[in-house]
């Protein structure tokens, strides 16, 4: 489907969204393949609610439902976006090879900060160095990402599951001690790594992590930057 076509069944499904009683505002500001993968699992959902009204059955639940905030997205709602769809055609990625440390950090949490809107959050382990987590970034956003429309917690993890050849491991506790375990090198770090464990905010580098800004629904407290989010996921 061409982007012509794509614009005008986005706009017939929003139509029918609307026929249905449903508000298609609520996805303003989707790129067209998020938002149409979005539309037609709304149109259906709305479809379900009204046949289940009719039928004088228990409507469907409104996780499934696009439209509202309780939506848990699945595997099948990741669509494949370029860097310049995430974080926008005014942002260049710089090498960092041109970049001193105090520009790899400012540049770094400038695309944390635009894929945060995007619904994306960076997952990687704490003690990574700014300058081989911004590396990981540009490598994932020069071939694109698989992410999920809305918000996506942790959509970008650096850890792949694969131990032996993680560019975290010289950092990782985790990977560490499989390495004892399964008796695999674990390399000397390329670079030193962060200090995160200062006893004051100052002296503690800015986290890696960030809630998702962009369709967001109901989530909780919101913990310290720098605490362990993992704690307050609800599943």
């Amino acid at each position: 489907m061409d982007e012509e076509e794509l614009v005008r069944e986005n706009e017939s499904l929003m139509q029918e969204l609307s026929v249905l009683g449903r508000d298609p505002g609520v996805f303003d500001g989707l790129l067209p393949d998020e938002l149409n993968l979005r539309l037609k699992k709304a149109v259906a959902y709305a479809e379900e609610v009204r046949e289940a009204e009719l039928l004088g059955r228990e409507p469907p639940p409104t996780c499934l439902d696009p439209a509202s905030p309780d939506w848990i997205p699945d595997v099948d709602d990741m669509v494949h976006c370029t860097a310049s769809q995430l974080l926008g055609d005014d942002f260049i990625l710089l090498s960092d090879d041109a970049l001193s440390d105090a520009e790899v950090e400012q540049q770094l949490h400038s695309v944390i900060e635009r894929l945060a809107e995007q619904g994306i959050s960076l997952g990687i382990n704490e003690t990574v160095p700014e300058r081989l987590a911004y590396r990981y970034l540009l490598e994932e956003l020069r071939q694109g990402m698989d992410v999920m429309p809305g918000w996506v917690l942790d959509g970008c993890d650096g850890c792949d599951g694969c131990c032996e050849e993680c560019f975290q491991l010289p950092y990782c506790k985790t990977g560490k001690e499989l390495a004892e375990e399964y008796r695999f090198a674990v390399p000397a770090p390329p670079i030193p790594p962060r200090e995160v464990d200062s006893e004051t905010a100052t002296g503690r580098p800015k986290s890696y992590w960030r809630w998702p800004t962009m369709n967001m629904g109901p989530r909780g407290d919101i913990p310290a930057e720098g605490s362990d989010f993992f704690g307050d996921v609800p599943f």
